[in-house]
């Protein structure tokens, strides 16, 4: 049974315990990774899933590979990700709230 909080996009193989697969739901994120892997000279398979709205693009890696095959993982993920805050306004207001407390914090602690 899969838990319902995901750390990460990789999972043991349900059957061999051998390799890992790495889950993808964005194509864009899938082919960046496949390319580093390939890149890599990884070994790896590959399977599309296309059960309705959900379809997923699945990679399985030899254990023997999963510190380079993260490190793929990990570039992919980065470039592909978009920021936590997107709206610049938004990110600002967030900023200057962050050091307006701050300041206080300090004004507050030097008049104690």
């Amino acid at each position: 049974m899969e838990s319902l909080i995901q750390l990460h996009n990789y999972r043991p193989h349900p059957t061999d315990r051998k390799y890992m697969v790495f889950v993808y739901h964005d194509y864009e994120m899938a082919c960046s990774f496949e390319d580093a892997l390939v890149e890599q000279e990884i070994q790896f398979e590959k399977d599309v899933t296309e059960s309705g709205p959900n379809k997923r693009w699945l990679y399985a890696i030899r254990k023997r590979d999963m510190e380079q095959a993260k490190k793929c993982n990990n570039l992919a993920i980065g470039l592909h990700r978009k920021p936590f805050i997107s709206d610049p306004v938004l990110r600002y207001f967030v900023i200057g709230i962050f050091l307006l407390l701050m300041t206080l914090v300090i004004i507050g602690y030097i008049n104690s």
